[in-house]
């Protein structure tokens, strides 16, 4: 490919203007093409032999694509359900008693604002009664 034509130009030549993150490198079109063919589990070393032959090419992308999309659903569900498991289970076998009144509290929170609110109702209890 001749070195003027706009896709080598793209993805071999050095950006001219842009901004990046503190510290960080400038980013070619090849760079963020690796890290798709890395994600897609495709040899950086032999894409462009594969993108020969455009037709093969295109399946092993969509088939890739699908994959990649399907795993990525499936560590969303797992790690749902993992943060749901943690939740049922932490709520359920930990109980949190007011040692005035004896209501229980699912939350640690739940306890505080109660006994929060029940500072102030015996304090207005109190300032009447005297």
């Amino acid at each position: 490919m001749d070195k003027g034509r706009l896709p080598k130009r793209l993805l071999y030549g050095e950006p001219q203007k842009g901004m990046t993150s503190a510290g960080d490198q400038w980013k070619r079109c090849k760079d963020t093409l690796k890290v798709s063919l890395n994600i897609f589990d495709i040899d950086a070393d032999i894409w462009k032999e594969l993108a020969g032959d455009r037709p093969s090419w295109r399946s092993l992308i969509a088939k890739r694509a699908v994959s990649y999309e399907e795993s990525c659903l499936t560590r969303a569900e797992n790690k749902r359900r993992q943060r749901k498991m943690f939740s049922v289970s932490s709520s359920s076998t930990q109980h949190h008693v007011c040692a005035d009144c004896g209501r229980t509290f699912c939350t640690a929170i739940g306890l505080f604002s109660h006994k929060r609110t029940q500072r102030g109702s015996d304090n207005l209890t109190n300032k009447k009664s005297t």
